[in-house]
């Protein structure tokens, strides 16, 4: 090799370096602004999960919507693997939320405008604190099957 060909194979080398660190911190930091991804295997087969910051994440269904008030039924998400379509049974806990005071997302992680709750719509609720103290923060609207004696008139929420 020239001179000229080594020196350049250096520079390339010593730019691609200084880059490989910085390019690996945005990563792990692109992650933690989207904490769903951070909790991808915890929420597909457990009903109610805590992560290391204490966000917790449970899952349910919406029963009735009046406004903006929404009553949601507390449950349980089966369905682990990707490949297998995930299913939501209903418990017997009810909480209410406003619309207007968490941030309702679609699973991309993409933030849903207009009315974007409706009754039989499935979601994954990501807060702070557990047990009857639970406050959502984020609503993510979920693509899931029904199960359980509605379990045919359910609507399943299409990605568009």
């Amino acid at each position: 090799m020239s001179k000229k060909k080594m020196r350049a194979f250096a520079c390339a080398v010593a730019a691609a370096l200084a880059f490989a660190p910085f390019l690996g911190g945005c990563m792990a930091d692109g992650t933690d602004a989207q904490p769903q991804f951070n909790e991808e295997g915890q929420r597909e087969d457990v009903g109610s999960a805590v992560d290391e910051d204490d966000e917790a994440v449970r899952f349910g269904q919406v029963v009735s919507v009046d406004g903006d008030a929404v009553t949601i039924v507390m449950g349980e998400l089966q369905g682990s693997s990707e490949g297998e379509r995930k299913s939501f049974s209903a418990g017997e806990d009810e909480m209410s939320l406003d619309m207007t005071e968490v941030r309702i997302v679609d699973e991309s992680g993409s933030t849903v405008e207009g009315q974007t709750l409706e009754a039989d719509d499935v979601v994954a609720m990501w807060g702070t604190s557990e047990g009857s103290s639970f406050k959502p923060e984020m609503v993510e609207i979920l693509d899931v099957a029904y199960s359980g004696a509605n379990a045919d008139e359910g609507r399943v929420p299409q990605a568009g």
